[in-house]
């Protein structure tokens, strides 16, 4: 079974980098030199949250900002509540290893409203264009 579902990709130092979550439901990376070619595994990575919390991540989305590089997915523990986390990437952001490993998570606090009352901001996205 090949499936994989929730993608995002990233274009930082003329490659592409590709987060998706696997059959197994677990989260994977790979980079190559243009989105038609062949595919590197760069394995999986590492979300560590400033609480020590373990989640479950799907709906990636990356963004660069003020010279960072920044992993915005939806988690959900046994609550099965889904959240909107953000990370950030740790290390040489011209290491391709650097892209598994993202820290300082934290939960994106967003407003409930009569018109989202159930689920916050599942799936979320922030853009700077």
């Amino acid at each position: 079974d090949n499936r994989a579902i929730d993608a995002a990709v990233a274009y930082a130092n003329n490659k592409y980098y590709l987060i998706w979550k696997n059959q197994a439901q677990i989260p994977v990376m790979g980079v190559s030199d243009n989105l038609d070619g062949n595919w590197t595994l760069l394995g999986t990575p590492s979300l560590l949250s400033r609480d020590g919390s373990h989640n479950t991540h799907e709906n990636f989305d990356f963004m660069y900002s003020n010279g960072k590089w920044y992993l915005l997915c939806t988690a959900y523990n046994n609550t099965n509540i889904h959240v909107p986390y953000l990370y950030t990437m740790k290390g040489n952001l011209t290491d391709d290893r650097a892209w598994l490993s993202w820290i300082d998570g934290y939960e994106l606090n967003i407003r409930q409203t009569d018109w989202n009352d159930k689920e916050a901001a599942n799936a979320a996205s922030i853009n700077d264009w």
